[in-house]
């Protein structure tokens, strides 16, 4: 006669099996970070989109999400984020890992990549245009940076396009804490002034 499995039995069986997929799945984490670090960095140019000239100082952010394997909407998670200044001719290099991710249920998605300096509209993965890709998603903003890229900036000309662009949300869409962005928040102080705006306080 085959007696039938108790609860706790079946509970014990289901963590084992968890235990299982989220050992195997952690040690290919490993194994990602690898290729990350092996990629090239992400590298470019910022310019002045009518002169042509390159922009000293300007931020160049790239921030990671990842997403809970099981689930099925677009919400992310924040994993990690860099930023770095371009230098007097407009360059940068920005290391393109993402950084090791340790929860084996989730995965890292495509990189969002921002550029901004006041005066200018920010450069997001919703203007493609501005290093001459149309119509491409992060993948392919991603993969046009590691190549090398020149990122052109457009010039904002009126206080209600400079208004537009006065706090993260509006620039980078970002979830990174605030101390890990503090070129980023300086440069949004400094355009918050331009239009006669109080600066933020961040924590």
């Amino acid at each position: 006669m085959v007696r039938p499995q108790s609860t706790a039995s079946f509970a014990v069986g289901q963590r084992i099996l968890w235990f299982g997929v989220a050992s195997m799945l952690l040690l290919l984490v490993p194994f990602g970070q690898v290729r990350g670090a092996l990629g090239a960095d992400y590298h470019g140019q910022v310019v002045d989109t009518d002169t042509g000239k390159p922009i000293e100082g300007a931020v160049v952010l790239v921030e990671w999400h990842k997403k809970e394997i099981y689930s099925m909407d677009g919400g992310g998670i924040f994993h990690n984020a860099r930023e770095t200044l371009t230098d007097a001719e407009g360059k940068f290099s920005l290391d393109s890992s993402e950084g090791i991710n340790w929860n084996p249920l989730t995965l890292v998605q495509a990189p969002r990549i921002v550029a901004f300096y006041p005066g200018y509209r920010p450069f997001t993965p919703a203007h493609p245009e501005d290093i001459n890709i149309e119509g491409g998603g992060l993948y392919e903003i991603a993969e046009a940076l590691e190549r090398g890229a020149v990122i052109k900036l457009k010039r904002l000309k009126t206080e209600k396009e400079l208004r537009s662009f006065t706090d993260k949300s509006s620039i980078a869409s970002s979830r990174a804490p605030y101390a890990m962005l503090p070129n980023l928040l300086r440069l949004i102080n400094i355009q918050r002034k331009m239009v006669g705006l109080n600066e933020l306080r961040f924590p």
